[in-house]
């Protein structure tokens, strides 16, 4: 795992943000290789604050990880991605897809789709 993916997740973690891993991700670490599928990772942020999600894009910076917010199919989500210097960057990235809370759910949309996990569930 690239040293920057082990940041970000650190990163999140201190400033108390929960997440979990999701989509090609998940299938790769339940079949014990996180980058099986693909060379970039996709996390799902749930229960959290907008506060919290500038507090760690600020944290970012200093470890040289740009976050840009991207429209997806109306949804809105982050794409990291580790920028050494000013003239090049790292091709792989992260995802962070934005879970909105729905009383006993929380709704993710991606692609075309959307998908209801239940609260009780994920925590």
């Amino acid at each position: 795992m690239k040293q920057y993916f082990k940041d970000t997740l650190n990163i999140i973690e201190k400033v108390n943000i929960n997440y979990f891993i999701g989509a090609d991700s998940l299938i790769g670490l339940n079949e014990g290789n996180l980058f099986k599928y693909s060379k970039n990772l996709k996390i799902y942020i749930f229960d959290f604050n907008y506060v919290k999600i500038m507090k760690l894009f600020f944290i970012l910076l200093k470890y040289k990880i740009i976050a840009k917010p991207k429209l997806e199919n109306k949804s809105l989500l982050f794409k990291l991605r580790y920028k050494p210097n000013i003239f090049s960057k790292d091709k792989t990235f992260i995802k962070i897809f934005l879970m909105k809370d729905k009383g006993e759910n929380y709704l993710l949309s991606i692609g075309n789709n959307d998908t209801l996990f239940e609260k009780e569930d994920i925590k």
